[in-house]
Parts: C-alpha cells; sequence; structure tokens
C-alpha cells in the first residue's frame, strides 16, 4: 500500500477513528522528542526563559535565600 493509498483510507474514516489515527502517530513522534526538549519548552511558553544576550553578558542572578 502506498502513502497516497494510506493517507486517502484515513481521510475516509469517520471523524472520530481519524482523530484515532491522529493522535496514535502524535504520540509516537512525541515519544522521539527528548524530556529535556520538552521541559524547555514548558517552560518558555510559561514565560520562564532569559534574552540570549543576557544570559551570555551577564552573571547568573543568586540562588541563594538568605
Amino acid at each position: 500500500m502506498s502513502a497516497s493509498e494510506v493517507i486517502a483510507e484515513i481521510e475516509a474514516l469517520p471523524d472520530a477513528e481519524r482523530e484515532r489515527v491522529i493522535d496514535y502517530f502524535t504520540v509516537l513522534r512525541l515519544e522521539d522528542i527528548p524530556q529535556s526538549f520538552r521541559r524547555g519548552m514548558s517552560d518558555a511558553l510559561a514565560g520562564r526563559g532569559l534574552d540570549m544576550e543576557i544570559a551570555l553578558s551577564q552573571p547568573p542572578p543568586s540562588t541563594s535565600q538568605e
């Protein structure tokens, strides 16, 4: 079966079944993404980031809790 035939089969599925196929392949792809990258993306989306110019030109802030 060719990729075009598989795509045609998926497109012919009812919405709920097509969604299951998409979810399945999305999970497979996510498994290949390193956990450290996912953490970094989560931090970025939450606004926990730092401008690269600042990171490269200034010392890190103190993390001691005095």
